[in-house]
This record gives C-alpha cells, structure tokens and sequence, in this order.
C-alpha cells in the first residue's frame, strides 16, 4: 500500500518543486517498488522516480511550465512481485496545493458549560492530507494578540483554565497537513461574560448586561435571559437582541437568584447553534417595615400589627411590655400580633420591639423599636 499523501513544495526563485512522502508499511515478502507519477497537464503520466524501500524519500525538478496555473498532479503507486498496481485514494495537484495550500474551517460555537468551563466547537476538515487543528486563543481585548493554546484532532475543545465570571476569551482554528502547510484563522468567536446589579427600594429589580457574541456568519437572532432561585429550575425572562435588560422577580420572599443569558444564532436550521454565559448570582437586600401602632378594636383598621418583610431569609419578632416580659413572638414573616397575650387583650400602652432577621447574604440584621397599642 503506498503513502495515502505526498508533500508539494514550490521554491520560486529556482522554479524547483520537491516532492516528499513519509514511510509506510508494505508486507515486505511481496513488496517490489513504489513509483512516484505526475499527470501532466496535456493528459500525459510520466513515473519521476523508483524507490525500491518504503523508508520515505524525496524528490525534486523543475517545472516545465507554471505550476500555479497549469495543473501536475502528484502521486505514489505501490507495486507488488507480481506487478499489481496499488494506488492512492487522492493525488495531490499544483494548483490547489500551491494557491491554497490548506481550506480553512469555520467555528461552531463558544459556549459556557454550567458556569465552569468554556466548550469550544469547530467544524472538521476535508484536507486530504490532514493532520491537526492548531487552536489559537486571545483576551477578547482589543489590543490582545492570539497565541497558540492547543494542538489536537478533534473538533472541540474543553477550556477550564480562567473564571468564566471575570473573563471573557477568543479562540480561532487553523488547519494544518502532514506537509507543514497551514490554513488562515478562522473568524474568531469569543464566550459571553453576563454582569449584573441590584437596584434596590423603591424598584427592587436587577440591572443585567452581558457582551455580544461576535461573528456568526448571520449574526445573533436574539438573547434569552434567564433566571431562577436557589430551588426552582430556569424560568424565561427578556428575549432581546439588546446587550442589557432590567428583571423584576415577583416573590418578595426570596431574595437571592442565578441569571444567565444564551445567544442564539441566526440561522434556518431546526436547532441552530447557542452560546451560553456565565451564571451570577444576585441578591436584593432585605427590607423591613414596621408600623409604630396598632388599634385592636375589631373596626378592620390596625386590628393587627406586624412587619412586612421583602427578601428576609429568616426572620424573628418578639415583642415585650415595660417589665421586659416577652408577650408576643413569631418567627412567621406571615404572622401578625393580635394586641393579645395568652389570650387575654393586653393593656393600652408602648411596647417594645426586638426584630432578627437575615438577607440572602447570610448576614444577620437587627431592629429595635416600639409600638402603642391603643384599643
């Protein structure tokens, strides 16, 4: 069996084209020679040279005519003891090696992998003689420059080195062959980075930008946001081609939520590629109101009395009459006092309040105050 491909090397200056193969592995009892043939462009087979070993070799010669216009085609015949002719599945020609020497591929995606890693994903190759990816990386930075990251011949890449929180990089494929030739850089496509804010009283909603996803061959169809607590799944927020958006959660309870945000690319396929950012967590912090009195004379006005907490973790309210006797208590953020203790009405006076409480930032807060109670 003669090597799949040959090496096509063109020195301008001396018009002088070499021609090298790598070795191959013949069954030696029955292998007699390997020649290596050029169709000319008059339709024409001239055998160039005769290698009695399948150790690779080379040769070189000079065009008769402008290889860059007219078409040689280069390949290795293996010939057996009985002088069976085996060829090659691909020849290698003048004007596809020498012009465009390497077909570059295009980018899939770049995508963040549950807020840990980046995925990089690439189209494979038709280059006949193949032999890997060289995948280039760089700062999305303007002013950053791409280096080489990886080497490899599959067609993605896994990226765990960076916080996908903090950064955001560009990848790019080249493709090279067995020659040495390399293709240009694919356009380069970058993972999303999402950042986002509290705005708090009176609004009480979360300011959200991300950055865009560059170079899709038809752009961005649009940005998904999305949201969830630490219990529920994702849950649909704005769907814009916008590069921010404010989210108004509608559970005053919970104070803490995951956003993220998925690009989608413009296309007509069924299930057309996605980019997802990073996740942030963002929480509101916890508010308190405390009305100073309560009237508990069964006229539906201030007959009970208790706080209204937005975006409390837990919570905890003891009241307590002048002696310090404790005589109301819940830790039901829902719960409110009904002026009584132990079933009995308590008196028209100022009782002091004790209020505990923690936000979704895992701090505890405390509130001190009074309330009069008059029937």
């Amino acid at each position: 069996i003669p090597p799949e491909s040959v090496c096509l090397n063109f020195d301008r200056p001396t018009n002088e084209l070499a021609i090298s193969w790598d070795p191959t592995s013949p069954n030696l009892q029955y292998f007699k020679q390997l020649e290596l043939r050029m169709d000319k462009p008059d339709g024409t087979t001239e055998t160039l040279f005769i290698a009695t070993d399948a150790d690779g070799g080379s040769y070189s010669l000079v065009m008769p005519t402008n290889p860059f216009t007219e078409d040689y085609c280069f390949y290795l015949v293996g010939i057996n003891i009985c002088d069976k002719e085996t060829f090659p599945t691909e020849k290698f020609c003048t004007i596809r090696e020498l012009n465009k020497p390497i077909e570059g591929v295009s980018m899939k995606r770049v995508t963040v992998e549950e807020d840990k890693r980046v995925l990089v994903e690439w189209f494979s190759s038709n280059e006949p003689d193949f032999k890997e990816f060289e995948i280039y990386r760089s700062s999305r930075d303007v002013h950053s420059s791409f280096s080489l990251f990886k080497r490899t011949t599959d067609t993605f890449l896994i990226d765990s080195s960076f916080n996908v929180d903090e950064s955001s990089y560009c990848y790019a494929v080249v493709v090279t062959d067995i020659c040495g030739h390399a293709s240009e850089k694919s356009l380069k496509q970058c993972n999303i980075v999402l950042r986002g804010n509290e705005k708090g009283n009176p609004d009480f909603l979360f300011n959200l930008n991300w950055q865009a996803y560059i170079n899709w061959e038809q752009g961005v169809n649009d940005y998904q946001l999305e949201y969830r607590n630490d219990i529920e799944k994702w849950r649909k927020g704005s769907n814009t081609l916008s590069l921010l958006t404010q989210n108004i959660t509608d559970n005053y309870d919970w104070g803490g939520y995951y956003f993220r945000v998925t690009a989608t690319k413009k296309s007509v396929q069924v299930n057309p590629y996605q980019s997802e950012s990073n996740w942030i967590y963002l929480i509101h912090q916890p508010e308190m109101w405390v009305p100073s009195g309560m009237s508990p004379n069964g006229d539906g006005t201030n007959d009970l009395w208790g706080v209204t907490p937005l975006y409390a973790k837990t919570y905890h309210m003891r009241v307590f009459n002048r002696w310090g006797q404790k005589v109301w208590e819940t830790q039901n953020r829902k719960e409110q006092w009904n002026g009584q203790t132990k079933g009995e009405k308590s008196e028209d006076r100022v009782y002091a309040w004790y209020l505990t409480f923690t936000g979704w930032d895992d701090k505890e807060y405390k509130m001190t105050g009074t309330v009069t109670l008059v029937h």
